[in-house]
């Protein structure tokens, strides 16, 4: 599950299986396939709550790499950016909707 919501008003975001209200300062928990379709369709009217804080590893599922690790260094409305990347070894810029849980 992935927590998103509104920025600066309310919206509905409707869809062929259902509809998701999302309110400012509301978190609302949503599946991630859901919550990148929002984020796409919505763009910066909704945002990523963040489930993780600078300076703690994380777990994420690369479309390419499979599942990687790395530790947070800056958070972003949409993204983290990553030190430490497992495979790459670099600073990486991760798509919040890669992320898995949050790993200590």
């Amino acid at each position: 599950m992935m927590t998103i919501e509104a920025i600066e008003r309310s919206l509905v975001y409707r869809w062929s299986g259902g509809e998701v209200r999302l309110d400012p300062g509301t978190p609302t928990r949503v599946e991630p396939r859901l919550a990148e379709r929002i984020l796409q369709k919505c763009g910066p009217r909704v945002r990523i709550v963040s489930t993780a804080h600078i300076g703690q590893w994380i777990t994420f599922q690369s479309p390419l790499f499979g599942v990687c690790e790395g530790r947070v260094v800056a958070i972003e409305v949409d993204a983290y950016i990553v030190n430490d990347h497992s495979v790459l070894k670099q600073r990486t810029r991760i798509p919040a909707t890669w992320i898995q849980a949050p790993s200590t």
